[in-house]
């Protein structure tokens, strides 16, 4: 229901600005982090860990590898959407396209947080994709974004906020 919902909804403003002939545009972000995310993704789920002391560590699907967006970057790229001209209605990908695989973030996470564990590999979860990388191109040709915090700066600021705002009855 959610990817049919994320269809519809689509194609409700496609199908509307085409009709009124106005411009529109459709972002869908991939892989946004930073501070104040919940708990419920990968790189807070480290983090929390981290903070918990969590050893060993459990890590979910090493080989698969990600392309996280820090959120800083996803709202530059969202700015610069709104603020450029357009044809007709476009759907953007807004996100960082530099991979990374999951072991590589787990030992950025390490080095950040300065917790050495041992780690504990799992498969990944059922029905994971083992590589997800959003295609930019179009967000750069309609605006010229480049991201600009790396994933160490990211994972820094990250940390920063979750270590100070650590939530207690977890």
């Amino acid at each position: 229901t959610y990817a049919l919902s994320k269809i519809w909804g689509e194609s409700a403003v496609t199908h509307y600005a085409n009709t009124y002939g106005f411009e529109a545009v459709i972002i869908r972000y991939h892989n946004v982090y930073g501070p104040r995310m919940g708990y419920d993704h990968v790189i807070p789920e480290l983090m929390e860990r981290a903070l918990n002391e969590i050893d060993p560590f459990p890590v979910y699907g090493l080989e698969q590898t990600r392309a996280f967006c820090y959120v800083t970057d996803a709202v530059d790229a969202s700015l610069a959407l709104m603020n450029c001209r357009l044809d007709q209605c476009e759907l953007v990908h807004v996100g960082n396209d530099s991979e990374i695989r999951i072991s590589e973030l787990l030992d950025e996470v390490f080095s950040v947080t300065g917790f050495q564990p041992s780690f504990q590999s799992l498969p990944a979860p059922a029905a994971s994709v083992s590589r997800r990388c959003p295609d930019i191109c179009k967000l750069r040709r309609l605006t010229g974004f480049l991201p600009a915090v790396s994933i160490q700066e990211g994972l820094a600021l990250t940390w920063d906020w979750y270590r100070k705002n650590r939530r207690t009855n977890v």
